[in-house]
């Protein structure tokens, strides 16, 4: 899914072919586990882009639907490490983003989403899985305070170092 262009082509067409193509439904088989699901970048197609401000038209859930797809249809339950370059404006909910972290039982999270509150991690057990995770900040003092806090990046044992923050300018 990664090598997808989406420059070309709205994600949410590729998302809406693959999930509901009924002909070949085998074609494609996965692992219980696999190893990695990387999302083409879902900010380049510039006539869809919404702008700060702008009022929300509508909710995006395109990796969300994969994700489904991939546990309801193809019996994935474990994904290692996830990349999705989310959406600077309007990005996935930021709740089931830790929902979906828990069921995948993902090790490694690089979601591109502003301020990303570490709480969306609730259970010990999700936790203690994440040993890599890349945050992405818009500058926000109170974000950088709370990452570094006792609730922050340190409620998650096996992180330690293997973290990344990101500056994103707009």
């Amino acid at each position: 899914l990664s090598r997808f262009n989406s420059k070309k082509y709205p994600v949410s067409d590729f998302v809406r072919s693959l999930i509901n193509h009924q002909d070949n439904s085998n074609l494609l088989s996965y692992e219980s586990t696999i190893k990695y699901a990387e999302f083409p970048n879902l900010d380049l197609k510039v006539d869809e882009k919404q702008t700060f401000g702008e009022r929300v038209t509508s909710e995006h859930i395109e990796v969300f639907r994969i994700l489904n797809w991939l546990r309801d249809f193809k019996e994935v339950r474990e994904i290692i490490e996830l990349t999705v370059p989310d959406r600077l404006v309007n990005p996935h909910d930021e709740v089931d983003i830790g929902n979906y972290v828990k069921q995948f039982k993902v090790q490694v999270l690089n979601w591109r989403f502003l301020d990303l509150s570490i709480t969306i991690f609730s259970d010990d057990e999700t936790k203690k899985r994440i040993r890599e995770l890349h945050l992405y900040a818009s500058g926000k003092r109170a974000v950088i305070s709370h990452w570094f806090s006792e609730m922050g990046i340190s409620v998650l044992p096996n992180v330690g170092t293997k973290h990344q923050i990101y500056s994103i300018l707009e």
